[in-house]
């Protein structure tokens, strides 16, 4: 199933502040098309944003407070895009 709206388009639509933008876009580009990062992102999500892993946790955990991010059974990570499967 192809998403309905691509996880980057998605990303930059969101009313976020600028580094929970730079995350999440950074994120977004991981993200296969139904919203999935399949491997822990921090190594990856430091090389893309130069973020130390401290600053990127906190933004993730904000994107999760704030339902944009979902933390998935077997260490995944679920964009939460809608119109998409759950």
């Amino acid at each position: 199933m192809m998403a309905l709206i691509s996880p980057t388009a998605w990303a930059w639509s969101r009313p976020v502040d600028p580094l929970s933008r730079l995350v999440l876009l950074a994120l977004a580009d991981e993200a296969d098309e139904l919203g999935l990062i399949w491997d822990s992102p921090y190594r990856v999500l430091a090389k893309k944003t130069g973020l130390c892993r401290d600053t990127i946790s906190k933004r993730i955990r904000l994107l999760g407070d704030d339902g944009y991010l979902m933390h998935a059974p077997g260490g995944t990570y679920r964009l939460m895009i809608p119109g998409e499967p759950q």
